[in-house]
């Protein structure tokens, strides 16, 4: 059912893709202490956050720039305020701004449920595709068993493919196919312990 919910609620959250970008990056970067960003803070987060959802989300045109739309979308977050402004700086409001972090926290799970199965793939120097994507299905069940996460949709193949794709495009993971057999390794710049775990905190920042 959680599955299923998840799935027609697609059709809606494209919608709002941008704003919970948005809001998440900027959740991702304060703290009690620095509970403050400035506009070119949240478009560097927010940026490097699309970016992470590119396989997932289409957050502007073609034509459209990037960054234009993100600044918008603080205007437009401000004047619902979800985002308060104070001495020209930016902040959340935590009361307003909770449903759309929620929005897109699935998908950060699983993202970083994947990226910490890169640890095994260091370890096995190459598996194939199919059994890394089972690897990286087993992993989330045992944390959603456990409590580690509570999104029951964020074990999604697709997604996993999604985050295979974007690794590959980071130049993270190579995939190749050998006799017909896709196979999945780390790149020679990230086969080391320090490597992997770049890309795991890369990643996990996002988990809000």
């Amino acid at each position: 059912n959680v599955v299923e919910t998840f799935y027609y609620s697609n059709t809606f959250v494209p919608h709002i893709a941008l704003d919970a970008a948005v809001v998440t990056a900027i959740g991702s970067s304060v703290s009690e202490t620095c509970p403050y960003l400035t506009m070119n803070d949240i478009v560097d987060v927010t940026l490097l956050y699309c970016d992470i959802l590119r396989y997932e989300f289409i957050f502007s045109k073609p034509c459209q720039d990037m960054n234009e739309q993100i600044e918008q979308a603080v205007r437009r977050l401000i004047a619902l305020g979800i985002i308060v402004s104070v001495n020209e700086e930016l902040a959340l409001n935590v009361a307003q701004s909770e449903t759309l972090k929620s929005t897109l926290a699935a998908f950060n799970v699983s993202y970083w449920s994947v990226a910490e199965c890169l640890r095994t793939l260091h370890e096995k120097v190459q598996i194939l595709e199919s059994d890394f994507i089972k690897l990286c299905l087993t992993h989330m069940m045992e944390k959603f068993n456990d409590g580690t996460i509570t999104y029951g949709e964020a074990i999604s193949t697709d997604t996993i493919k999604n985050c295979l794709k974007l690794l590959e495009r980071w130049a993270v993971v190579e995939v190749d196919s050998q006799s017909g057999v896709r196979i999945v390794s780390l790149t020679s710049l990230y086969n080391t312990h320090s490597g992997v775990e770049n890309v795991i905190d890369k990643i996990q920042r996002f988990v809000i």
